[in-house]
């Protein structure tokens, strides 16, 4: 039997399963179905073309199937499918789908974590972990057991893989392949998910194919980078290929490696005029000290010595004139 509170609102035509629990204030829609052992505490709203499963918790503020926040939505019928054992927690809300493809999916076993949002038509796998405030345009897919830290933004149409890893506060305008890890503005692969692929039961034979999958991926289109000859990846070609079409089959753009920048001179050095003006105030501190020192030693003003200074370097730093 269900516990539904006098202060809670069911429409009429929902349909509902056994031993759902129903809160005060909250307000369940026609066209709603919902399955058996659900809790919902107090104000959560189910809107029009919600499909909820199985044992799933609601949290206080939660707003499941909204009408979806597109211009181009006429009102159409869509629905919002919520799978099994799912937490979803306070103030997260749901848009149902679009004309585009009917249906927001969000499977099953999933943390969403307080204020975060999924947009229409977002198909969400399972054994997701989504931080707080983090926020999903529409049309992004995101494979089973990935987890995206707090505050990250994903942009509509992204792809997210499995068993990934994004860093809080990240922006992704752009896929991110399974098994990795994501951070850095702007997003960019800071490598293998290793904790988290031995947490979910991967072998050292899986991660090692894995990780050479991702050295053939992104480092061996440089040269620089690249310190392995291609002789190594030999043994694991069959299976580096079959997973290689598992990353990049479905991936329009996906993120670019990380760049080692340890020495702030060559950080500054990739920009033209920023080197320019570093070497600038290099050579004048060295003129200034090589000045002191003539001054301080002969006795002499440390305008003469600067004079000095001044012609030596013309004399030696300016070019050689050119024979025709």
């Amino acid at each position: 039997m269900n516990q539904i509170s006098p202060l809670a609102y069911v429409h009429p035509e929902a349909k509902l399963g056994d031993n759902n629990i129903i809160g005060p204030f909250c307000y369940i829609d026609r066209d709603v179905e919902i399955g058996d052992n659900n809790v919902m505490q107090n104000s959560v709203t189910i809107h029009v073309g919600a499909r909820i499963g199985s044992n799933n918790e609601f949290f206080p503020g939660a707003s499941i199937s909204t009408k979806p926040q597109d211009l181009k939505f006429r009102g159409e019928e869509t629905t919002c499918v919520v799978g099994d054992n799912n937490s979803i927690r306070e103030n997260v809300t749901i848009s149902r789908g679009t004309a585009s493809k009917g249906k927001t999916v969000v499977g099953s076993n999933n943390l969403l974590m307080e204020n975060m949002h999924v947009g229409h038509d977002c198909v969400l796998g399972s054994g997701l972990i989504i931080g707080n405030s983090t926020k999903l345009a529409g049309e992004v897919v995101i494979d089973d057991n990935a987890i995206l830290s707090g505050c990250v933004l994903v942009h509509q149409f992204c792809h997210i893989g499995g068993y990934v890893m994004v860093q809080g506060g990240s922006r992704s305008p752009m896929d991110i392949p399974p098994y990795i890890i994501a951070g850095r503005d702007p997003l960019k692969y800071c490598g293998l998910n290793i904790v988290g692929l031995r947490r979910r039961g991967f072998s050292k034979e899986q991660i090692d194919l894995i990780h050479n999958t991702y050295r053939l991926l992104y480092n061996t289109g440089n040269s620089c980078r690249c310190k392995q000859p291609m002789k190594l990846f030999e043994p694991y070609r069959k299976g580096i290929l079959e997973l290689l079409k598992t990353i990049i089959g479905n991936l329009l753009m996906i993120v670019s490696p990380m760049r080692k920048e340890t020495n702030p001179v060559r950080r500054v050095g990739y920009n033209s005029i920023n080197r320019l003006v570093w070497q600038s105030l290099h050579y004048f501190n060295t003129i200034s000290i090589v000045n002191r020192y003539i001054s301080n030693s002969f006795h002499i003003s440390p305008y003469i010595s600067f004079f000095i200074v001044l012609q030596f370097v013309v004399l030696f730093v300016s070019p050689l004139p050119h024979n025709n």
